[in-house]
């Protein structure tokens, strides 16, 4: 097998950023075995030991840590093997470009060919090393009956479903080498904090707001109830003494917003690089401790309708009548819940606000029902509703919802006057705040919902946006209800 455009892109257009070495013919490389092309860093060290032993693993966290030098590094470990085989995946093939100049610099001097026209590096082992692209679901038919050792997922943040990553479970397959070493069988992820997987990625891997350490969990596999270990390893600047020693200073001289940066650059999963509202969120402004709520507050829910995978979410509301001010101070999630799981939940929570307790214990009502507005979609009969919606269904239960109203231009309403209230008001404070402890949904989700790419006025609908409509439906929708009862009396 001869080289295709050796030392070009995927484009066939020549790679003006390697040294010219890099593109030697395949007998002169061979003579480089000497030179030293990774010396990891002992983050990556320990990245690389987990990569035999855990099923997944991924590395992520401030840019500029070595992540993508990591991973092609690593799959050089086992291409003296001739049944080794590995896949390398983008969104775009333009993406992949990206990293081919490194690849060129690693894989060359090792005596590697690269199929331009397949994209595929060939070693003299006979392993090889793919490039593709899965960026909607008709790419399944790419991989059909095709096999790989390890997967590899470059910026994974940036893909909007974890499905694909499922589904390249059916393509890897266990082979032994021809010293009857075994070859791994994992998939490999790298990513920044941000994009619209940002949560899905915190939620499989269990990452803390700011990891500082290699966070290893024990996962059990639902289907044959075997388990195996998933791995998380922060990716810091401070762990890569190679970089570039101006690289951190231009980041802070950029002049992008403080939260931004601390994203960058200490690889905060708190926060998302492109977050509609990284910008506003402070956490020490806009959570706070729960308090009682006067009696004379109205509260009121906001939900958005969801089963599975999707969420649905109610959240509380209340308002200050002096200063207007919002207090978000409770939320109830549920996944693959029908609405007579749902109702006594939200009645439950409602109780906690319509219900007072005097220290005698005697338990006197302060509120009318509550009401709730709704997604329009919760009233959205179907075949086996016999013409009720799901938001029928909890109506006759006694939870008193509306439809939200929508029309032209209400999602970027929604977003802007969400923006209004996460500033910083006249007082020096938010013009909504969220109850710490009670609302880990809204909390965890606002800081790192990205914008949508081709709209940056709203928000990304492929990301953790339920959170935010039912909060959204709850601010520009508020009900009106008779607030307060005292002795049976509205006033």
């Amino acid at each position: 097998m001869t080289a295709l455009n050796p030392g070009h892109n995927l484009n066939g257009e020549p790679y003006q950023r390697l040294p010219s070495r890099a593109c030697m013919p395949r007998k002169e490389a061979l003579l480089k075995r000497g030179q030293v092309l990774f010396r990891p860093t002992p983050k990556q060290a320990e990245c690389l030991k987990l990569l035999s032993v855990c099923r997944e693993v991924f590395f992520g966290g401030a840019a500029g840590g070595g992540k993508t030098y990591l991973m092609l590094a690593a799959l050089t470990y086992w291409i003296k093997h001739k049944t080794f085989k590995a896949l390398i995946l983008r969104l775009e093939w333009s993406q992949i470009d990206h990293f081919h100049g490194i690849a060129e610099s690693l894989f060359f001097p090792l005596g590697a060919v690269f199929h331009g026209t397949k994209r595929i590096w060939y070693f003299p082992s006979g392993a090889e090393i793919h490039y593709g692209i899965f960026a909607v679901s008709k790419h399944e038919n790419k991989y059909r009956g095709a096999y790989y050792n390890i997967v590899c997922w470059d910026e994974f943040g940036d893909w909007s479903t974890l499905d694909y990553m499922q589904f390249m479970w059916t393509r890897i397959r266990y082979t032994v080498g021809e010293d009857g070493s075994k070859m791994p069988t994992m998939q490999f992820f790298t990513g920044n904090p941000g994009g619209v997987n940002h949560s899905r990625l915190r939620k499989r891997f269990k990452i803390p707001a700011r990891p500082d350490k290699t966070q290893i969990i024990r996962v059990s596999d639902p289907k044959t109830k075997k388990s195996y270990l998933r791995a998380f390893v922060p990716s810091r600047l401070k762990d890569n003494p190679y970089l570039d020693p101006d690289y951190e200073e231009r980041q802070r001289a950029s002049g992008r917003h403080p939260a931004i940066i601390r994203a960058i650059l200490e690889g905060r999963w708190d926060l998302s690089i492109s977050g509609a509202f990284v910008e506003l969120w402070d956490e020490n402004k806009h959570m706070i401790d729960p308090f009682d709520i006067p009696d004379h507050w109205q509260v009121w829910r906001g939900i958005d309708d969801g089963y599975n995978p999707d969420p649905f979410v109610t959240v509380w509301l209340t308002q200050d009548p002096k200063s207007l001010r919002i207090f978000v101070i409770d939320e109830y999630t549920a996944y693959k819940a029908l609405p007579h799981d749902i109702s006594p939940e939200i009645q439950g929570k409602d109780a906690r606000y319509m219900i007072r307790e005097t220290q005698a214990g005697k338990k006197i009502h302060i509120r009318h029902p509550l009401a709730g507005v709704a997604d329009n979609s919760l009233f959205v009969a179907n075949n086996q509703s016999k013409g009720y919606g799901r938001g029928d269904q909890l109506n006759a239960d006694g939870l008193n919802l509306t439809s939200v109203k929508k029309g032209p231009g209400s999602r970027i309403g929604r977003a802007q006057t969400l923006r209004t209230l996460l500033s910083i008001q006249k007082d020096g404070f938010p013009g909504i705040q969220f109850f710490r402890g009670r609302t880990p949904g809204l909390c965890e989700s606002l800081p790192v919902l990205p914008a949508d790419k081709l709209n940056p006025e709203d928000v990304d609908t492929n990301g953790p946006d339920h959170w935010y409509d039912a909060l959204t439906y709850g601010i520009v929708g508020k009900p009106w209800t008779p607030v307060r009862l005292v002795n049976n009396v509205t006033r």
